[in-house]
């Protein structure tokens, strides 16, 4: 099957990010001879974004440029659904702004979807957790299109340069189908999928503010769509490290979003996600799944069986039901 892909890159206020990221893009291989676009959805930004993608466009033939101005709705969902809906391709491959690509990560992602195209494959990402303002990353700087195979693979080792995700992807081979949960590993920042999928699933939930929990509940409703869940590791994404913004306020925005994403969907893994997520998670919910409730119906009183089985208990959370 012959494929076209878009690429789609929401951004706010990370021209220079951006700009690179484009520079990657065009360093493209592209052997398979695949026709792809690039999409940048500027959410607002008020630095120089524009001026960038418009230098981009010498070695980019098909670059988009949309600019949605900034008020109180926005959000990474509606700007990657506006994304979404100006894309023409068939493969859309989902990647923040300041991610860079090996040049064969196009090529790679076609032979993918030709073996499975029902996939959501999941990206391996270098330097998500990587601070300038504690972490030596002067790498960057010596990075190009042709060595960054080269220099990733030494960083890939590196705690402070590893996915967090790793281990996990390395264990299950890639094949995320074997976790009772793969949604849960869904990281939007470097994530390819069908279009048809993607409309299929509904795209993005716009509802979702501030920071966190967006690409996991578009993760778990593809999930819920049939698609198969696949980690990539050798079209790798590197994230450009910058200063790490850590706060109260962002982690509880987070766990505020994960709860939404229970509200909405109301099923049982949706209620423990919140209390539970990281790597055991999806052991938790294989061991939960396979709970007799006949033998814990002799032990627990009625009301709070019921209140267990019927999840209706905002006051009293899954974990603590069950201890």
């Amino acid at each position: 099957m012959t494929y076209k892909v878009s690429f789609v890159i929401p951004t706010y206020n990370s021209g220079s990010f951006m700009a690179e990221g484009l520079r990657y893009l065009a360093a493209q291989r592209n052997e398979s001879r695949t026709e792809f676009e690039v999409i940048v959805v500027d959410d607002g930004s008020t630095d120089d974004t524009a001026e960038l993608v418009e230098a981009a466009r010498e070695s980019l033939d098909r670059l988009t440029y949309l600019y949605i101005p900034r008020d109180e709705n926005s959000s990474r969902s509606r700007a990657r659904n506006r994304g979404i809906c100006a894309a023409t391709g068939d493969l859309l491959c989902f990647l923040d702004a300041g991610i860079i690509v090996p040049p064969d990560y196009l090529d790679t992602v076609i032979d993918r979807f030709r073996e499975r195209p029902d996939l959501v494959l999941l990206h391996m990402v270098l330097g998500l957790n990587a601070d300038p303002e504690r972490d030596d990353t002067t790498v960057v700087h010596k990075m190009s299109p042709l060595n960054l195979r080269e220099e990733a693979s030494k960083l890939s080792v590196s705690p402070v340069w590893q996915d967090s995700r790793y281990q996990a992807l390395r264990m299950l081979r890639d094949n995320l189908d074997l976790l009772a949960a793969p949604w849960e590993m869904g990281l939007g920042g470097a994530m390819s999928v069908s279009a048809s999928r993607v409309h299929e699933a509904g795209g993005y939930d716009e509802n979702f503010r501030g920071w966190g929990s967006e690409d996991i509940d578009f993760a778990y409703r593809l999930y819920r769509a049939g698609c198969s869940f696949r980690s990539e590791r050798y079209a790798f994404v590197l994230h450009l490290p910058h200063p790490i913004v850590r706060s109260e306020d962002r982690m509880e925005n987070d766990f505020r979003n994960k709860r939404c994403i229970h509200r909405k969907l109301w099923q049982l893994e949706t209620e423990a996600y919140p209390h539970y997520q990281g790597m055991f998670y999806s052991a938790f919910l294989e061991k939960l799944l396979y709970i007799d409730l006949s033998l814990l119906m002799k032990n627990l009183r009625p009301p709070l069986f019921n209140t267990c089985i019927t999840s209706t208990f905002e006051a009293h959370p899954l974990p603590y039901c069950l201890e």
